[in-house]
């Protein structure tokens, strides 16, 4: 199972927020995996707006918010046998709690200063709108739960931190989640021809990559190293 691309979390019926992830490397993933010998089926849990693979063996699900993937997931897992789970979707950390006017309107109008109703739109008179926050549901901790004997592969990504930082952070998350690798890249690397990042093991040791497509293969050959190690 692999999943990419970005989640939406409504702030009410016409408007959501999102990130920037666009399910690239997730789909090369994806076709890196079912390039393998004895790969027979991928589920690929996607954002809306994802990159799509072109492998035959791959069924597409698409999601929108933190709750549709959580769903996804867990219809996958408890009726079919995972071998490996690449968790490469950008996930919201955050979720719209509420929605406040902020008091003044555009125009003279009446003030505000309310909370609306959720799903209500919110009018363009508004001059101010407060967004009230609260954290998602952590997707990757279902794995372990959910399918202990798959495979984990985590990702991390952080901002303009050094090596070691980044390295460490995506180590601590291998170790919370049980992960088989992390990913671990930082945003200030990754243009639209170039993706630095380390795959880090449960040693703590780590391969650099360059490129999407060279991290994608090295997942792949990783997991096939494991998977045949575990069939022996």
């Amino acid at each position: 199972m692999v999943t990419s691309g970005g989640t939406r979390e409504k702030i009410d019926d016409v408007r959501c927020i999102t990130n920037l992830s666009t399910g690239t490397l997730g789909s090369l993933i994806c076709g890196a995996l079912a390039g393998l010998e004895n790969c027979e089926k991928i589920f690929y849990v996607c954002g809306i707006d994802a990159a799509l693979p072109r492998s035959g063996n791959t069924e597409i699900i698409p999601v929108s918010d933190t709750i549709s993937v959580i769903n996804a997931v867990k219809n996958i897992l408890s009726n079919n046998n995972i071998d490996a789970i690449i968790h490469a979707m950008a996930v919201s950390d955050y979720r719209v709690k509420s929605v406040r006017t902020g008091g003044a309107r555009l125009g003279g109008a009446k003030p505000g200063g309310v909370e609306l109703e959720r799903g209500q739109k919110i009018s363009s008179n508004e001059s101010e709108i407060i967004l009230v926050l609260e954290p998602t549901p952590k997707v990757i901790s279902l794995f372990n739960i959910l399918s202990p004997r798959a495979l984990l592969v985590g990702f991390k990504l952080l901002c303009n931190v050094t090596e070691k930082e980044l390295i460490d952070t995506a180590y601590n998350l291998l170790q919370k989640n049980s992960c088989a690798f992390v990913i671990a890249n930082d945003k200030n690397f990754i243009t639209e021809t170039k993706h630095k990042a380390y795959l880090i093991d449960k040693n703590k040791n780590y391969t650099e990559f360059e490129t999407k497509k060279k991290i994608a293969n090295g997942i792949a050959d990783k997991l096939k190293h494991l998977l045949n190690g575990l069939c022996l």
